[in-house]
């Protein structure tokens, strides 16, 4: 997993696709485990990542 720096931010706010896909990729299995804390269901907490994303 590549480490998100403040330049990863930066190139966010100017539209970067590549950062936008970086910073989706390192928080995504944050969120899941978020979800997952939730509603306690690893395959549902997915669905909902995706649904919203």
């Amino acid at each position: 997993m590549k480490i998100v720096n403040n330049q990863t931010f930066t190139d966010f706010q100017n539209g970067d696709i590549q950062a936008i896909d970086e910073l989706y990729n390192f928080y995504k299995p944050y969120v899941i485990r978020f979800i997952v804390s939730l509603i306690k269901d690893a395959e549902e907490s997915e669905a909902i990542f995706i649904m919203f994303s």
